[in-house]
């Protein structure tokens, strides 16, 4: 009945909106390339699930400590995309540097420690990685210094305990001075002391803390002459000295009488002396 004209009429199926979440991972330096991927969606119709996104990516790959952004991108046919970054969160791994210690003796010169070792590196990495951790110590007189390492690493959250320089004092012996002399009949002293062991070519100089006792005296005999006291460098032996006074040699001659008798008891008395001093 009818002549009929057509006109076109349209299906118009519009992108759903969904919203693409990339992953995150917080994990802790291990040396080694770490990875957050992949991604998750919200807004899906129908039970779909990210799997029918496949033309959508997220990835991020790094090895050191820090924080890095994993970005979602691409585009699907059925789907307007928004996408909701996520990160690479790769946190310091823990350390600990031990400065180096050092055990040595006085020698009269500058000693020095220095370097440090490390526990809790991962992945086979060695106290070289630490470029910016240094440790030192230098002194010269017996003590203890301490040995402090300090500094920072981007990949390791570090805990310091201190070493030390420890120069023990040198061994020493102090032997006062002796004196062998004759009585002149004045008093006479010895005084003063010699010193072996003395590192770093130092003499008795160095010795101010050392001081002689005794060594004195007038009339023949032996006078201890006594060496005391201590020094900040050096552990001392003391030996004694002596000041001896020889007795003077001295000739004494019996009086001479020339008489004639006279019937009675007569005597040649004293007595004269050469030498005396």
């Amino acid at each position: 009945n009818y002549d009929l004209t057509f006109v076109d009429g349209a299906l118009e199926i519009a992108k759903a909106k969904a919203t693409i979440t990339a992953n995150s991972l917080n994990t802790v330096y291990n040396g080694q390339n770490q990875t957050a991927s992949g991604f998750s969606a919200t807004g899906l119709v129908n039970g779909e699930d990210s799997s029918v996104l496949t033309g959508v990516t997220a990835s991020v790959t790094a090895k050191d400590a820090g924080s890095y952004t994993n970005k979602a991108n691409g585009v699907d046919k059925n789907y307007d995309l928004t996408f909701v970054d996520g990160a690479l969160e790769i946190a310091k791994a823990k350390a600990t540097v031990t400065a180096n210690s050092l055990n040595t003796v006085y020698n009269g010169k500058d000693q020095t420690v220095t370097g440090f070792t490390a526990s809790g590196l991962v992945n086979g990495e060695t106290e070289a990685v630490l470029s910016g951790v240094t440790a030192t110590v230098t002194g010269k007189n017996a003590g203890s210094y301490i040995n402090t390492a300090t500094g920072t690493d981007g990949n390791y959250d570090i805990t310091f305990v201190d070493g030390a320089l420890e120069i023990a004092k040198a061994k020493a012996t102090v032997t006062a001075n002796s004196l062998n002399t004759v009585y002149n009949g004045q008093n006479q002293s010895v005084n003063g002391f010699s010193a072996t062991g003395l590192v770093g070519g130092e003499d008795e100089s160095v010795l101010t803390g050392i001081s002689t006792t005794g060594g004195q005296g007038k009339n023949a005999g032996s006078y201890s002459h006594t060496a005391s006291g201590t020094d900040s460098n050096y552990d001392i032996t003391f030996v004694d000295g002596a000041l001896e006074i020889a007795k003077a040699k001295a000739t004494v001659t019996a009086n001479s009488l020339n008489t004639v008798y006279n019937g009675q008891n007569q005597t040649a008395s004293g007595f004269s002396a050469t030498g005396l001093v």
